[in-house]
C-alpha cells in the first residue's frame, strides 16, 4: 500500500503557541517542519541570490516581497515532494496563499487563536519581545495574515483551536491530526 503525503500549514498571531505546537506535531506525527523564517535566515547567511535580495528589504525594515517569498518556499518544497510537511510562517498574505495553492496541494491549515480568554493578552512572550515590538507584529499580522485564514476557510481547509495555554490546546490539535494524517506503513 502506498501512503499518501500529508501537507499542513500552521498559522497564528505572535504569542499564540505556534512554536510549541509545531514541535509537538513534528514529534508525534513525523512531519518535516519548514519554517519560512529559518529558511529566509539561512538564505541570508548563505548569501544566496534570494538571500541577498531579501536582505535588502530586511535591512530597511520592510517586508520581503510576496513573489520572492513564494519562490523561496516553492523551491524548498520541490525537495519535499514525497515527504509529509508542516509549513510554519508562510503564507502571510492572500497573494502568497494563492500562489502556494496554484503549485502545491495542502491538506489542512491549523490556526491557533491562543490568547488569555479573560484578559485577551498573549499567552507567552519571548525574551526579546518589547511591548512596542509585539504591538507592531500583531498589527502586521492582523493586516496581512488574518485575511489568509478567510482564504483557507473558504477552501474548507481551516481548523481553528483556541485556548489559554499550549498544554490545553495541544490535546485538541493532536486529536484532530490523528484523524487526518494518514498512517505510515
Amino acid at each position: 500500500m502506498i501512503s499518501r503525503v500529508f501537507r499542513a500549514i500552521i498559522l497564528g498571531p505572535p504569542g499564540s503557541g505556534k512554536g510549541t505546537i509545531s514541535s509537538r506535531i513534528v514529534k508525534d506525527f513525523k512531519l518535516t517542519h519548514l519554517s519560512s523564517g529559518d529558511l529566509l535566515r539561512a538564505q541570508v547567511r548563505g548569501k544566496t541570490d534570494a538571500g541577498l535580495k531579501a536582505s535588502e528589504y530586511i535591512e530597511r525594515g520592510g517586508l520581503v516581497p510576496d513573489q520572492l517569498m513564494v519562490d523561496l518556499i516553492l523551491n524548498e518544497l520541490k525537495g519535499l515532494s514525497s515527504v509529509d510537511w508542516l509549513l510554519d510562517g508562510f503564507p502571510r498574505t492572500v497573494e502568497q496563499a494563492k500562489a502556494l495553492a496554484d503549485e502545491v496541494g495542502v491538506d489542512s491549515v491549523i490556526n491557533l487563536k491562543g490568547k488569555d480568554d479573560v484578559t485577551g493578552e498573549l499567552l507567552t512572550q519571548r525574551d526579546d519581545d518589547k511591548p512596542e515590538t509585539v504591538l507592531a507584529r500583531l498589527r502586521a499580522y492582523q493586516n496581512l495574515t488574518s485575511p489568509v485564514t478567510d482564504f483557507y476557510r473558504d477552501l474548507d481547509l481551516l481548523k481553528e483551536f483556541t485556548g489559554t495555554e499550549s498544554d490545553k490546546i495541544w490535546p485538541e490539535v493532536q486529536k484532530y491530526l490523528s484523524t487526518v494524517v494518514p498512517p505510515k506503513s
